[in-house]
This record gives C-alpha cells, structure tokens and sequence, in this order.
C-alpha cells in the first residue's frame, strides 16, 4: 500500500511509519503497549516474559497480527476475542496459568503452530480439532487426562508433543494423522 504522502505530494502529512513487528520481550511492562496504533500493519508482536496477567481487548483490532508470543508470563485466561485474529499462524502461550482454551481459537484457521505447553489445561477443547492448518501442537506438562476422540481431524500435524500429562490412552482417531512426524508422549 503506497504512503499518502506519495499518492498526495501536495499535502503534508505527519511522518508516517510502517510497523510490522514489536518485540517488548523481557520488559517488565506496568502497562500494556498501544500496539493498536499500528493494527492496520502489525504482523508479528513478542510479549515473552513482560509480567503480563491479561490481554487487552485493544490487542484484538491488530486484524494482521500473524505471530504472537505471549510465554513465559501470568496469564490466566484466554480472551474469547482470540478468534478475531483470523490471520494467526504461530501463538505461544506456553509457561502461563492458563486452565482452558475458549472454542472461539476454531475462528483461528490459519493457525500451524500452537504452544500451550507448562498450563494447567487439564482438558482440550474440542475447538482445537477445527484447526485443520495446525502442524505442530505442543502440549508438553498441561496435566492433560485425554484428549478430544475426533482428534484425527488435524490431519496436517506433523508434530505433536505431549510430555509429561495424565493421559492414559490416545483416541484412536489419531490413525488418521498420516502427516505426524513426530509423537513425544514421554513421562516419567
């Protein structure tokens, strides 16, 4: 998309700047940053280990917003507004206080990468099987008992970890999980 100052060379307008990516990665923030300012170009935005206890709402007009990392801080919940971010393909939230997934994340579906990992999830949603783009889903120590039985329906996963959970069986629609490169149920 041109600049209007090039479309407009008549007028004048303030200095404007193109923001695809924010990293405020290990800040401690009091506040939360006005990545709003940029929704209409931000693409990428890495919250790791900023002390955050809560998303916004405001994070959720940044329509582009590919990649989010938000690990590594004290997030509880996730907000149902998750499924506005159409365009999300990577979201990290691993090592939060998270305890479940809203069925909004099946609005999601460009998502390939999802890290819930260090949660204390105990139950995935069914809405994670609608995420048919997913390729790697981390689940490593979310102290997960089963997981949903259409499971299969993810079929584009290649790599799914599941380190240290409770679960005691896998559903057996998983044997349609032909992309699934690697399986890591490790527990000790």
């Amino acid at each position: 998309m041109p600049l209007l100052s090039k479309c407009f060379p008549c007028f004048k307008f303030k200095h404007e700047e193109v923001i695809d990516k924010l990293d405020y990665s290990n800040t401690p923030l009091t506040d939360f940053p006005e990545v709003w300012q940029h929704e209409r170009t931000l693409e990428e935005l890495y919250l790791s280990t900023t002390r955050l206890q809560s998303l916004p709402p405001q994070l959720f007009y940044c329509q582009g917003l590919r990649v989010l990392h938000v690990n590594s801080n004290n997030l509880e919940s996730i907000p149902q507004a998750i499924g506005s971010l159409r365009q999300l393909q990577n979201l990290d939230l691993n090592r939060n206080l998270i305890v479940n997934v809203p069925d909004e994340i099946k609005a999601c579906k460009h998502l390939t990468r999802l890290d819930l990992s260090c949660n204390s999830l105990q139950r995935l949603p069914d809405a994670v099987t609608s995420l048919i783009s997913l390729q790697e889903l981390l689940l490593n120590e979310t102290y997960l008992e089963f997981l949903p039985a259409n499971f299969g329906r993810v079929v584009n996963l290649r790599i799914l970890e599941l380190r240290l959970n409770n679960l005691i069986t896998l559903p057996k629609s998983m044997v349609r999980l032909v992309n699934l490169q690697r399986l890591d149920i490790w527990r000790q």
